[in-house]
């Protein structure tokens, strides 16, 4: 698809800014990964890239299980499609959040 595609396209032409770095999550805590999620840590620092890649998009986190179970009935969606034309590549904050954007990149 479009998106996998995307997706491994700017892994492959970020993944040297990284330097060979790996988030201490992946390294200290005791998660269990498979053989091909360990292989995408040790080459681009996430278990889920590229064939492993759930495309997805994070409207919003909230904390409390309980509280999000309680209002998940009451969140409407009434968008049924949208249009990207642009990529932004952030700084990553607590929880994977965008804190600063580095650069942006328009997509068509």
């Amino acid at each position: 698809s479009g998106i996998q595609q995307a997706h491994e396209k700017i892994v492959s032409v970020l993944n040297p800014l990284r330097e060979g770095r790996i988030r201490d999550k992946y390294k200290e805590y005791h998660m269990e990964f498979n053989s091909e999620e360990l292989e995408n840590i040790e080459k681009y620092g996430y278990p889920g890239a590229m064939d492993l890649y759930n495309p997805h998009l994070t409207i919003t986190r909230l904390k409390d299980e309980n509280k999000a179970k309680e209002i998940l009935s009451t969140i409407e969606w009434d968008i049924s499609g949208f249009t990207v034309n642009k990529i932004g590549v952030y700084k990553m904050g607590e929880h994977g959040t965008c804190r600063e954007l580095i650069k942006e990149f328009n997509l068509g």
